[in-house]
């Protein structure tokens, strides 16, 4: 099975360094971290007296028992900590899908799942915005891509990079569909 690279993430890794003006980044431009705690009213001052050194690579105890407290019924042991979405979509991608697995996804999105998908073995099928829809998506779409037997649905809402929140009609039919499907479809409770 050949290889599917990232290729945005390829192209990024190249060039977002290398431009005057990046007209492309998603993200927001970073502040120094005297600034963001400014901002938040903390004195900058105490971040030099924080310890460094390597953490429970899950999340310290503490930390994964305050993020468990904020979903009722969960605890610590329920909570993985990662290093950004990212490692979260691995995990997920390689806990979930084996090959011959079916994904849908919402494009247009970040191809990082539709690329691990693929290299793990499973078929996707996409769902699109439509921008004559408002920039939702036609629900016969989605009702072809979350058909019977999908594993995982990957949505983002708020849509990156269109910035369209998805109405609660689509929202209500994804997760239907989803939920006849048996397919898992992360995001809050």
């Amino acid at each position: 099975m050949p290889f599917i690279p990232f290729e945005l993430e390829r192209w990024q890794s190249t060039w977002e360094h290398r431009v005057r003006f990046n007209l492309s980044e998603s993200g927001v431009h970073p502040l120094p971290v005297h600034e963001l705690l400014q901002l938040a009213g903390e004195d900058f001052t105490r971040i030099a007296d924080i310890r460094l050194g390597y953490s429970q690579s899950d999340g310290t105890d503490e930390l994964r028992s305050a993020i468990a407290a904020l979903y009722p019924g969960a605890s610590e042991r329920h909570i993985i900590v990662t290093v950004g979405s990212s490692e979260a979509n691995f995990i997920t991608c390689w806990t979930l899908l084996q090959p011959g697995a079916r994904v849908a996804v919402l494009a247009p999105l970040y191809r990082q799942t539709w690329g691990l998908a693929q290299n793990l073995g499973a078929s996707v099928a996409e769902f699109a915005l439509r921008p004559e829809r408002g920039w939702e998506p036609d629900p016969d779409d989605v009702d072809r891509a979350i058909a019977p037997g999908t594993t995982l649905v990957v949505v983002t809402n708020p849509n990156n990079p269109t910035g369209h929140v998805l109405s609660d009609e689509s929202r209500a039919l994804i997760v239907e569909l989803a939920r006849r499907a048996g397919a898992w479809l992360p995001g809050p409770p």
